[in-house]
């Protein structure tokens, strides 16, 4: 190769570099995809379309995912309560529910344990899914009736 042909070259691929630099950044700032295609017997070239029959050789300016949808938080409606038990077990946190609540509380058979109980001021509903998710419990509404046991159980 002799010094015209290697000048020749870097200047071409200097061009090229520059011209990809610049379709990169026109992608990514018009928020547009484009894709730079290769048919079996034929030149290069780049369209906004996926390449169909043609070889994909890249993708400039790909769209972002779009973020995770943050879950919806659960609305608790239920009165606020304040309890303080140093060890309470589940039967008896049944029955402070059913007190306060007035709704009738189930306890599924082999539920069993203390814990410690200290809130204050939060929704009894709220109250319920926490002891709920620590203990590994579950619970089911049915007609009028609050059924807690073990997943199993259901």
């Amino acid at each position: 190769m002799n010094t015209n042909n290697i000048k020749d070259f870097k200047i071409k691929f200097l061009v090229l570099a520059l011209v990809l630099i610049g379709i990169i950044f026109f992608a990514k700032k018009a928020s547009a995809v484009l894709y730079m295609c290769q048919p079996k017997n034929g030149p290069m070239f780049l369209q906004e379309q996926p390449c169909g029959d043609a070889k994909e050789l890249h993708r400039y300016g790909d769209p972002k995912p779009d973020p995770k949808p943050v879950p919806q938080q659960k609305q608790y409606t239920g009165d606020r309560l304040t309890v303080n038990y140093e060890s309470i077990d589940m039967e008896a946190f049944v029955n402070v529910l059913e007190s306060f609540t007035g709704i009738p509380f189930v306890l599924r058979s082999q539920v069993t344990g203390n814990f410690p109980l200290r809130v204050k001021n939060i929704p009894w509903d709220e109250l319920l899914d926490s002891v709920l998710n620590e203990t590994g419990l579950v619970a089911k509404y049915v007609n009028g009736t609050i059924y807690i046991g073990w997943p199993r159980d259901f």
